[in-house]
């Protein structure tokens, strides 16, 4: 039973335990305690905090910067703005890793972090890789890497707050990329950031939570804000997703993921092809994917969607798409001005922050709906008096009796619901009621409504203009004669009591004013109408109430009448009403001289029409005809399709504009056309077609031929229209240049100046010079259309194959150094290659083709490449500058025909012979640094060579460093070097060694300080020495930490060990002094044989040599056996007497028994041994 004691107890207990803990915790400062974060991280437990001063800090120490699985607080004192870790651009160089399964408790809070470079790696400022660590209020800026340009994250679950991420750069996530991670994304601002991919944030396999957050100004490819790959999800609460910018979903893209959206405004999105506004865009998905969209602001409503049959949209309440009104977006300023309508109109739910990206309460005040997006507005809901009572089941009509006669009206609550009973509730009130018509504008329109009587007034409150949503805008009339809106000031919300009616035809009206109602009867009365009539009564009248008058239609375009009369068979100015329009469902009127098409509107239930050869210039009237299959426009005056960009034409499956005028296709963008099939623009002035490749819907076939097509319509959006499966007829110019590689492109307009229009042959007779430098060019197919270039710059780039060089014969100078291209057969026939040729880090291993360059007289470059072999370059003769550092050359024999030279580099190859240098007599610039060189006898017979020399980390020789760098000194030569070390190489002494015998030789190393490791070749006459193995010594393991030993490849038959090397496995170098190797060889044939070493290497931890003075040796093999002084084939008493003789005097070869120098008793017993043998 448990004591009643027990709890308080273990309460007490544990108290103790957390205030010791927190006692024990320390603050670390850095730089007063130690000098980097670095020391001050590895000098802190569990607990503490390591708080670094305000400062700018870079190098060793404060880059890179490692938790090593701790969890502690790396904190600056006063915050990001004032505490920099700047990582300089440095090469695989980034604020902070975390590889160590850190979790939450290890926290990184208020730092800038800059100029990470990771680009050959992920996460350029910070990487998560297992870890989960928290990132708070940290700056991210100027940072790029492969993936994730601020911060990658891989299997984690890192948590980021408060930060800002801008201006990074990836090839994927310029921002943040997670890679099957759950980062929680809070309160941070993503914006002016770079991708491929991603341009804010790139997901792929992640589920990720994302809120209170702001995403602006990213570009990318794919996904200018958001992109989510491969099975992710993203639950998007609180956002605010602007100004972003992309090729396929400005705003968000999604391919095989789901997605959930609250609480959010995605607007100013676009898409980078056409500048259209593109706010979430499905990428075309072999699996289905779901969409859960509600409460949020979305530019376009529906419309700003753009997905197929394969994601379920799940489009719930309380979505609009008006104008979010930001206070100042152009300065990055996205909060909400006052009567913004994202104010007050999300939900309040379980997930909703309960403060906003600024730390303001929401939702504010606590009683209301919180805001939209990622600000909460300071001064609580928006007031508003909007009508709530619901529309009745039969909405009734409107009778206006005036003191010019009566008015009857039908409403189409469909199309403005708030409208029409905002309306009928003004009504009901009899507002209206004695007001008068204060605005008149002859041909346009007549206002009334103002209580007044001055178009300032109003009921008191506003309604939200539904002109801006989309979804009601297409189901709205259009500005004809007769049409019934709300008039309103100048912001989109404004309106209130007015309205007007057209007098005629007001197009422009259409789409920027919420048109609700009709006049159905009473026009003649309406034309009467001016400025101070009055309205004695505005009523609803309800069908049973007053007896409904067929609704006449005007038909103003006589043409247009006169044929509706011979196919309705009506008399010639017989009324024709709504009814009869609605019961037609073919009409073709071809030739018929129409211009105007109103009163088309009201034939909703036809299926073709043919308009062809007449005089129409706007389709406004056929743009809800939703029954229409088929409509031709053959010759008509069409100029642009603006009209059809709200067009709602759900059965169009045909559509011909064939000989017309246009220019414009943007129209097309967002018109409902879902099972249009064929359409035929040819015969017009279409250039760019780019409008065609976001709602393709189900077209099969497009005409387009006889258009003015631009370059990127002919080589870009119509390849990219085929690969959707379609055919598309049209013209290829003659004489027209294609583009694979858009860079290219660019650079090559831009050197001719000729921005857009199509690019001809005979344009690029005139281009002589072309520096497309770091370009981001990978395929330069077309440029061998350049054929009078003779300066090319290709240079750092991706290129791979240069076989388009090959029609470039006038070429004087060509670049491409550090590109992708290890076949260079496509250079031998530029001949005319004189002023120079760059082609390093290409991984280039056959030279050969450069053999025909016999006129090259500038600088070739082959530095950083895989050569080995350079006799193809003896034909160059008239070069007089070679550069082929970083290659595995040995032999130089082609050199000694390059007499022109006057600058060499061949740093670090395999070079030990240099005696072909010794006839270049114009060289002033000689680099052999980091080879195998001991003898430079052949610069000091080069009476010739001057100017500058450099030979450090080669093994030379005491005689070249003593005696022959001096001598060149003295000439005024230049020389840098290495001198002589106290560190040495040698054999062992060996005694005499008779044919058939085994004996060993240890390769020994003195006073070699910080080795790490080492190479050498050995050489030995293979007449008369056979080497059976090679065995490492303990010299380089001195601390017992272990080598890395290769005995390397014993060849016999010439004579060598090749590959013999170790490598210290403990950590830093040692002091190294002792055998590194026993040679164990077998003497076979009697003389002297030489043993020594080539290509030696000893290098410290940093991979720099370590100089060191080599002693070669020689082994004396004898036919006789040692102790047989007299050589009479038998040892015995007669070789004794031999030997004692020779005691004190000179030391001759054969009584030196024991080979040590002296004539002794030593020698002595050596023979006496040997007796009997």
């Amino acid at each position: 039973m448990e004591s009643s004691i027990s709890k308080p107890i273990s309460l007490f207990a544990f108290i103790i335990v957390i205030v010791c803990q927190s006692v024990l915790a320390e603050i670390i400062q850095v730089p007063k305690d130690h000098a980097t974060i670095q020391a001050g991280i590895d000098a802190a437990v569990d607990g503490d905090t390591v708080l670094v001063a305000d400062g700018l800090y870079v190098g060793v120490g404060n880059v890179n910067l490692n938790f090593k699985g701790k969890p502690i607080t790396v904190k600056s004192a006063s915050g990001a703005y004032k505490c920099t870790i700047d990582c300089q651009k440095t090469n695989q160089t980034r604020g902070f890793t975390f590889h160590h399964r850190e979790t939450k408790d290890a926290i990184v809070s208020g730092f800038t972090i800059k100029n990470g470079n990771f680009k050959k790696g992920n996460g350029g400022g910070i990487h998560c890789f297992e870890a989960s660590p928290t990132i708070i209020s940290c700056i991210l800026t100027e940072n790029v890497a492969e993936a994730g340009g601020g911060i990658f994250c891989d299997n984690a679950f890192t948590i980021i707050i408060d930060c800002l991420i801008t201006k990074n750069q990836a090839k994927g996530g310029g921002g943040i990329q997670s890679h099957r991670s759950s980062p929680t994304i809070t309160g941070c601002r993503i914006g002016e950031n770079t991708a491929g991919t991603g341009g804010g944030v790139f997901l792929t396999e992640s589920s990720v939570v994302v809120t209170n957050t702001l995403v602006y100004k990213n570009q990318a490819d794919y996904g200018g804000g958001i992109l989510c790959w491969s099975g992710s999800l993203l639950f998007l609460h609180s956002c605010t997703i602007t100004d972003n910018i992309a090729m396929y979903g400005g705003g968000l893209f999604f391919s095989e993921s789901d997605t959930m959206l609250v609480n959010s405004i995605l607007h100013q999105n676009s898409g980078r092809i056409n500048n259209e506004p593109q706010q979430i865009y499905f990428g075309k998905s072999d699996q289905s994917t779901v969409a859960d969209i509600s409460y949020c602001l979305i530019q376009g409503g529906r419309t700003g969607v753009i997905s197929d049959e394969t994601v379920t949209l799940k489009w719930g309440s309380g979505n609009i798409s008006n104008d979010p009104m930001f206070v100042n977006p152009t300065a990055g300023d996205y909060r909400l001005q006052d009567n913004s309508l994202g104010i007050a109109s999300g939900i309040k739910d379980d997930s909703m922050p309960t403060v906003d990206i600024e730390g303001h309460d929401r939702p504010f005040p606590a009683e209301s709906r919180p805001d939209l997006g990622a600000y909460e507005h300071n001064r609580g809901k928006r007031v508003s008096d909007q009508p709530d009572d619901p529309l009745p089941a039969i909405s009734p009509g409107v009778l206006i009796t005036t003191n010019k006669g009566q008015i009857r009206l039908e409403v189409y609550p469909e199309s403005a619901p708030i409208t029409v009973k905002n309306f009928y509730r003004l009504i009901q009130e009899q507002f209206y009621d004695g007001l008068t018509f204060h605005r008149y504008v002859p041909k346009f329109v007549i206002q009334g409504g103002c209580p007044l009587g001055t178009g300032a007034g109003g009921p008191g409150w506003t309604i939200r203009g539904e002109f801006q949503d989309p979804s009601l805008r297409s189901k709205m009339p259009k500005h004809t004669r007769g049409v019934l809106a709300m008039a309103r000031a100048q912001a989109p919300d404004s309106a209130g009591s007015q309205f007007y009616i057209c007098l005629e035809n007001a197009p422009h009206l259409d789409g920027n004013y919420t048109a609700f109602g009709q006049v159905i009867n009473g026009m003649e009365v309406v034309d009467q109408l001016r400025q101070g009539d009055k309205m004695i009564s505005v009523q609803l009248i309800a069908d049973t109430s007053v007896p409904r008058l067929p609704s006449i239609i005007t038909i103003p375009d006589t043409n247009l009448r006169a044929r509706l009369e011979e196919v309705l068979g009506k008399n010639a100015g017989e009324a024709i009403t709504k009814d009869d329009l609605v019961k037609l469902k073919e009409l073709k009127a071809e030739h018929r001289k129409i211009s105007d098409l109103t009163g088309l509107e009201h034939c909703t239930n036809l299926t073709y029409l043919n308009l062809n050869h007449n005089q129409i210039s706007n389709l406004s009237p056929l743009v809800n005809l939703t029954n229409l299959v088929m409509l031709e426009l053959h010759y008509n005056q069409l100029k642009q399709l603006d009209v059809l960009a709200d067009a709602n034409l759900p059965s169009l499956e045909l559509l011909s504009i064939v000989s017309n005028q246009i220019s414009d296709l943007k129209g097309l963008v967002t018109a409902n056309l879902p099972n249009l099939a064929r359409l035929y623009l040819n015969n017009n002035q279409i250039d760019d077609v780019s409008q065609l490749i976001g709602n393709t819907g189900s077209l099969g076939e497009i005409n387009l031929k006889n258009n003015p097509l631009n370059s990127a319509a002919l080589f870009t959006h119509i390849p990219a229209l085929k690969t959707k499966g379609i055919k598309i007829e049209y013209d290829m110019p003659e004489g027209i240049v294609m583009f694979k590689d858009a860079s290219l492109e660019k650079a090559i307009r831009t050197a001719l100046g000729i921005p857009t229009e199509l690019l001809k042959k005979e344009d690029f007779k005139r281009l002589t010079k072309l520096s497309a430098r770091d370009a981001e060019i990978s395929d330069i197919t077309g440029i061998e259309n350049c054929v009078n270039l003779y300066f090319l710059d290709l240079g750092v780039n991706g290129i791979s194959d240069i076989s388009a060089l090959r029609n470039l014969k006038s070429l004087r100078y060509l670049c491409i150094e550090e590109n992708k291209v290890p076949d260079i057969s496509a250079l031998a026939e530029l001949v005319n290659l004189r002023d120079g040729l760059r082609l390093s880090l290409n991984g280039i291993s056959d030279i050969s083709p450069l053999k025909n360059l016999v006129l090259l007289k500038g600088e070739l470059n082959l530095s950083h490449n895989n050569i080995s072999d350079i006799s193809p370059l003896a034909t160059l003769t008239n070069l007089t500058g070679l550069n082929i550092c970083c290659n595995n050359i040995s032999n130089l024999s082609t050199l000694k025909n390059l007499k022109q030279l006057k600058y060499l580099a061949a740093d670090s190859n395999n070079i030990s012979d240099i005696s072909p240098i010794q006839d270049l007599t114009k060289l002033k610039t000689l680099f052999l640094t980091n080879n195998f060189i001991s003898g430079i006898n052949s610069l000091i017979e080069n009476k010739g060579v001057s100017g500058e020399i450099k030979l450090q980390n080669n093994p030379l020789s005491k005689e070249s460093v003593f005696i022959h760098i001096p001598e060149l000194q003295a000439r005024g030569i230049s020389v840098l070097f290495d001198p002589i070390p106290n560190s040495k190489l040698s054999f062992s002494k060996t005694k005499k060694v008779s044919v058939n015998q085994l004996f060993a030789v240890n390769i020994l190393v003195d006073e070699v300080s910080n080795l790490v490791g080492w190479t050498t070749v050995i050489e030995y006459s293979m007449s008369m020495l056979e080497l059976q193995s090679a065995k490492e010594g303990d010299a380089l393991d001195t601390k017992r930490k272990g080598t890395f030993f290769q005995e390397g490849k014993i060849n016999n038959q010439s004579g060598t060990l090749t590959g013999l090397s170790s490598v210290y496995l403990g950590t830093g170098g040692v002091e190294a002094s002792g055998i590194l190797v026993t040679l164990t060889f077998k003497a076979i044939k009697d003389g002297q044989s030489y043993l020594r070493f080539k290509k030696v290497k000893f290098s410290n931890p940093k991979g720099k040599v370590i100089p060191v003075d080599i002693v070669d040796t020689t082994i004396t093999v004898s036919s006789v056996p040692p102790c047989d002084v007299n050589a009479d084939g038998s040892i015995n008493i007669f070789d004794l007497i031999l030997v004692a003789q020779s005691f004190g005097q000179e030391v001759k070869a054969r009584v030196d028994t024991n080979g040590d120098g002296v004539v002794s008793i030593f020698d002595l017993i050596v023979v006496a041994q040997c007796f009997g043998q």
